[in-house]
This record gives structure tokens, sequence and C-alpha cells, in this order.
């Protein structure tokens, strides 16, 4: 998974640019998206003003810090990673960032609101627009030819089948039904299991009595 950074001036001026790949673990954008907010803490002495498309940072930084990296959180790892770049302050992390809608059509600057209930710049649309494309282009950097997932999908349905025919042939061969004639001339049906067994003889002779 990539993501990408972008520093601009208030008067529109792009400063700086970055992308990167997040860790093996981190799969999903939510994810990503966290990672880079903490690549951002962590290269700034003082955190400056944030943009982020991924409103679940901004909810979790007006929370408590113990929450956002408790265990049964889904993104808790990359959350005490950032606990420590924050130094728990959440508070001042959460006034420094504003979320904006993503993936907005350009119809909507001027319409569509952010968290401060301010009206979507241009800036801001075309800082999140090249945000995507350097998130895009470091994951497309680091991902595997198409041939070869498909290779691993189709080996994965090869399994599949094989482990299907598999299981045909087992329960047909352990539950093979057969008749046997019974004492007295009766007809029984008899289930039988390819792989049952013998009953083992004892080889242990048999103690005598004494008087």
């Amino acid at each position: 998974t990539g993501f990408g950074i972008l520093v601009v001036c208030p008067q529109g001026s792009l400063l700086g640019f970055g992308q990167g790949v997040t860790p093996e673990w981190i799969v999903d954008a939510a994810d990503a998206e966290l990672w880079a907010f903490y690549t951002v803490a962590t290269l700034n002495t003082c955190l400056p003003k944030v943009v982020t498309d991924c409103k679940g940072i901004l909810d979790t930084l007006q929370g408590s810090p113990n929450v956002a990296a408790g265990h049964k959180r889904a993104l808790a790892r990359t959350w005490m990673k950032l606990r420590h770049a924050l130094d728990d302050d959440f508070a001042t992390a959460a006034a420094l960032m504003k979320w904006m809608p993503s993936h907005e059509s350009a119809k909507t600057i001027g319409h569509t609101q952010d968290s401060d209930g301010q009206h979507m710049a241009p800036l801001m649309w075309r800082s999140n627009r090249l945000a995507d494309v350097f998130a895009k282009t470091a994951a497309g950097e680091n991902r595997l030819p198409a041939w070869v997932t498909n290779l691993v999908v189709s080996a994965g349905k090869w399994v599949k089948h094989q482990a299907a025919r598999l299981g045909v042939v087992t329960h047909a061969a352990n539950n093979y039904e057969t008749t046997e004639m019974a004492d007295g001339g009766a007809i029984v049906k008899k289930i039988l299991r390819d792989s049952t067994a013998e009953r083992r003889k004892s080889s242990r002779p048999r103690g005598r009595g004494s008087l």
C-alpha cells in the first residue's frame, strides 16, 4: 500500500511532495492514511497543519490515546507508534488537523464543506488529487505483475477443485452400501468403509487359574 504527502503554502504554491510504501502489516487504505500522518509527525519537529481525507483519524484524535491504541482497535499498532510521536498530545494534533472529503469532482469546489464548516477550496481539491496520484505511483512500483497474481489465483482454484474431488472419493469409499443375507434368509444392508481395519488379535497368552 502506498501513500502520498504534499507540502503547500496558503498562497497555493507547491513546496514539496513525497511518496512511500507502508510496512507489510498495513493492508488497507485507512491504515495507510494513518501511516502517512505518522510520517508527517515524525519528520517535523513541530506538527504542522494537516489536511486529510480520512475522517477516522480526526475522530480518533478527538478521543483518548488509550482508546486509540487499545488492543481491540484494528489500527492499534500504528496508533501506538503515533502516540509516541505526538507525546500523547492528541488535543493539539486534532486542533491542527482538518478533514476534507475525497474523490469529489471539480463541481464540488466551493460547495462541499470540510470539518471546519468551510467550503472546499481549489487548492485543497488539487492537492488531494495529486496525493492520490503519488500514493498509486508508490504502490505500483512495488506491485507484483499481473501474471503473478493471476497464477496465484489460478493455483488456489486448482487446489480447491482437487480438494473437492478428494472429498467426493473419500466419502464414496467410506460409505459403500452393500447387502448381505443374514441368518434366516433376511437381506440386510450394510455400510462398509474402505479403510476399516480388522480387529487385531491379542497375542498375549491367557493366564491359567490355580487350585
